[in-house]
C-alpha cells in the first residue's frame, strides 16, 4: 500500500489527475486532537487528524500521538503544494494529496459521474448517526454467513454492523486491545489480512 501511495503522489506532482501542485497552495494546514466516547461504550477514542486547505477543498489524514507537532500548522500554510507532496512528514503528505484530489474531482461531480454513492446520514447524537454511517460500509460487503471480515481500524459500531450482515469481525488496531464486546483487538494487520475474506481498512491505514 505504501508503494501504491507513493506512486499516486509521483503521478499528482506530474500533473497526471490535473493541474500541477505547483500552481496550487495549501493555503491552511490545521492540527486537530479530540476524544470521543460513544453512550453505552467503554471505549474513549482519542483521535488527531491534519487537514490542509487548497482552493475551496479540504484533505485529511489521521496520525498517531506524537507523530506530528502543532508546529506542522506554521511551517507549512501558505506552502506551495507540490513542496507539500513531496517534503512533509507522511500524514500531512497524504492530507495534502486527498486536498488536492478533492480539487480536481470534487466528490459532488464524481457523485454526479456515477464514480461515487452519496450517504444521507439521520440527524441525531452521534451513536445514531454513527450507526447510520457503518451500516452503510459493512452494507458494501459482498459476503457470505460466517465469511471473516478483517476490520483494519475498529469502530464499535462497526464491528456490530458487519455481525449483523453474518460476518466474522477480525478486529486489529494499534490503540485498542478488546472490542466493547471483549473481542481480542491485535496490532498486527498481517495476522487479519491472512485469515480475511474480506477487509474493511480505514484511510487511517494509508499513513
Amino acid at each position: 500500500m505504501s508503494l501504491a501511495v507513493d506512486r499516486l503522489i509521483a503521478a499528482a506532482l506530474a500533473g497526471d489527475h490535473g493541474p500541477l501542485p505547483a500552481e496550487l497552495v495549501a493555503t491552511s494546514v490545521f492540527w486537530i486532537h479530540h476524544g470521543t466516547r460513544l453512550a453505552g461504550g467503554d471505549t474513549t477514542y482519542l483521535n488527531q487528524y491534519v487537514l490542509v486547505r487548497v482552493g475551496g477543498t479540504f484533505g485529511g489524514c489521521a496520525f498517531e500521538a506524537g507523530e506530528l507537532t502543532p508546529e506542522i500548522c506554521r511551517d507549512f500554510s501558505g506552502t506551495p503544494l507540490d513542496v507539500v507532496l513531496r517534503d512533509a512528514p507522511r500524514p500531512l503528505r497524504i492530507a495534502a494529496l486527498d486536498a488536492y484530489l478533492a480539487h480536481t474531482r470534487p466528490h459532488r461531480i464524481a457523485a454526479e459521474e456515477g464514480g461515487a454513492e452519496a450517504v444521507a446520514l439521520p440527524s441525531g447524537t452521534p451513536e445514531t448517526r454513527a450507526t447510520a454511517r457503518d451500516a452503510a460500509i459493512a452494507g458494501l460487503l459482498d459476503i457470505e454467513e460466517g465469511a471473516k471480515v478483517g476490520l483494519i481500524g475498529v469502530v464499535n459500531p462497526l464491528v456490530a454492523a458487519i455481525r449483523e450482515r453474518g460476518g466474522e469481525p477480525l478486529p486489529c488496531d494499534f490503540n485498542l486491545r478488546a472490542t466493547q464486546w471483549g473481542d481480542p483487538v491485535t496490532d498486527d494487520m498481517h495476522e487479519v489480512l491472512d485469515r480475511a475474506d474480506a477487509v474493511v481498512a480505514t484511510g487511517m491505514t494509508l499513513s
